[in-house]
């Protein structure tokens, strides 16, 4: 009788995040096939149509075009070519990614993009931290109002220390190791996740992605942040296999040191939570909850060893900082051009309340409840409101590639730059708009597979749509950026490109390539 409930709540736990999963791609497929966003300049976001006739036009030539290559590829499967092939594709893919890594490497040293804003002030602060200068952490100071970027101004202490004025260049070359991490344990992760030997395409779509992969100059968390979660995902599918607590620990420690970079991974810890919890309920696994222990005790005594370590470095007791509530007040707000983009309310509401934490989440939280309301008074408004805000998140086919390339060099007058600024990159981002419209539409595709073949689907080959669907929900209130988004729409690959081998083959034989 148990297992019968069990399976029925898992076949209603799967059902219902297939159902969410579909409005929302379903949303964001049809926003992609009607306009663009787009950004330039300052967070200055523009919103223009988009083709309808054109993306099916697109779609359709991509079909003939890979249906073509795959039949020709299956008829001559006997060929020297094709069976070499298909027996060094391994090598193809490691010779691929490393190609991509040295023409990053390339990029950075022949360009030398200034770190700027954040960037820069974390690089700043990490020098003056290594002098023994606190300033930033004085009352109402860059380290008071985000005390949770402390684990990150670390890490850049570090670089200023080794590396001095050249910091930001390791800090890039870093992003580049981590990247190519990232992508391989994507791989090693979809081998487990979907039960196949083999994912070299998944493999090739991932490290090619040029929007993310660009990143590695963004002296910030958002690459390294990544990679360590995703690492972290890897040993959790280890841990479902292998059933050794060592891999729990591991995944413990990897997505402690995630949210370390960047506490927004800390969605990532919800997820392995919650499947940690469900493997319980499914599997009967009641060791999990010796991994969600070890996880949770993890987490906890990382948040305490680093106030109590710098704490007894520096003699600094850390502030409460600006309250995070703040945020979500400032991502209701449509003063700008697009709805929640950041408008310097957060920091407004902090400032005029004497940094005071309690009063500014009070203020907050008024804030959230009028504009709610507002929203809320009127269909349209609710509507046109989070439609631009969600649109504007995960709808820009560069995902602002091209705008953290737009900034101060250190070598001046290289046509490769010119190429990218926003006088010039048309070309590249109407071929990134081509690119999305393809990826959603493989999205597309493989949920309407999958809702064919419900009952045979696994709920833990939708990890990575659970992680996306939560991101979707916290940043729908959260302050926009598609640059925040942007790690977790890369999630979806895995799904597009075997929704495309999908529609090809006509059938599911259990086999990538």
């Amino acid at each position: 009788m148990k297992d019968k409930f069990a399976k029925n709540t898992e076949q209603f736990i799967k059902v219902a995040i297939m159902i969410l999963w579909t409005i929302i791609m379903l949303f964001i497929m049809g926003t992609c096939m009607l306009f663009n966003v787009d950004l330039t300049g300052e967070l200055n976001v523009h919103y223009s149509r988009d083709s309808i006739i054109m993306n099916l036009v697109w779609i359709t030539a991509a079909y003939i075009i890979f249906t073509v290559i795959y039949r020709i590829c299956k008829k001559h499967s006997d060929s020297r070519i094709i069976a070499w092939f298909s027996k060094n594709k391994m090598n193809i893919c490691c010779i691929v990614t490393a190609a991509v890594a040295i023409m990053l490497i390339i990029w950075i040293f022949m360009v030398k993009f200034e770190p700027v804003t954040d960037q820069l002030y974390g690089l700043q602060i990490g020098g003056e931290l290594l002098k023994g200068e606190y300033n930033a952490w004085s009352r109402g100071g860059y380290m008071d109002i985000y005390p949770f970027q402390n684990d990150f101004i670390l890490f850049d202490a570090v670089l200023v220390k080794i590396f001095g004025s050249n910091a930001y260049i390791a800090f890039q070359v870093i992003n580049v190791f981590f990247y190519i991490v990232a992508v391989v344990n994507m791989y090693i992760t979809c081998r487990y996740m979907f039960r196949r030997n083999n994912s070299v395409a998944i493999w090739l779509a991932c490290v090619l992605f040029y929007p993310f992969a660009i990143y590695v100059i963004f002296c910030y968390g958002i690459i390294i942040g990544f990679a360590l979660a995703q690492t972290a995902v890897m040993f959790l599918y280890r841990y479902f296999d292998r059933h050794r607590l060592t891999d729990a620990l591991l995944c413990a420690v990897m997505i402690r040191l995630a949210m370390m970079i960047k506490t927004n991974y800390s969605i990532f810890l919800v997820g392995i939570c919650l499947y940690l919890l469900l493997d319980i309920f499914i599997k009967k696994r009641t060791k999990n909850i010796a991994a969600i222990l070890i996880i949770a005790t993890i987490t906890v005594a990382g948040q305490y060893a680093d106030k109590s370590l710098f704490r007894y470095f520096t003699g600094i007791e850390l502030s409460k900082g600006m309250p995070k509530v703040t945020w979500v007040a400032m991502g209701l707000n449509d003063y700008g051009n697009a709805p929640g983009w950041y408008d310097g309310y957060s920091v407004y509401t902090y400032n005029k309340n004497n940094q005071d934490y309690d009063e500014t989440s009070k203020e907050a939280v008024v804030h959230i409840k009028q504009r709610m309301q507002l929203l809320t008074s009127s269909g349209k408004k609710f509507c046109r409101f989070f439609v631009k805000k969600l649109s504007s998140e995960w709808n820009n086919p560069a995902w602002e590639c091209f705008d953290i390339q737009n900034r101060p060099t250190h070598t001046a007058h290289i046509r490769a730059v010119e190429a990218v600024s926003d006088d010039n990159n048309g070309i590249y981002k109407d071929i990134l708009n081509v690119v999305q419209t393809l990826l959603n539409f493989g999205i597309i595709m493989y949920i309407a597979y999958k809702w064919k073949n419900v009952n045979e689907l696994q709920i833990y080959e939708l990890f990575n749509a659970v992680i996306m669907m939560g991101a979707f929900v916290f940043y729908m209130f959260w302050e926009a950026k598609s640059q925040y988004t942007l790690p977790y729409y890369y999630l979806l690959i895995p799904y597009a490109v075997m929704g495309w081998q999908q529609l090809i083959r006509g059938k599911n034989n259990g086999k990538t390539s």
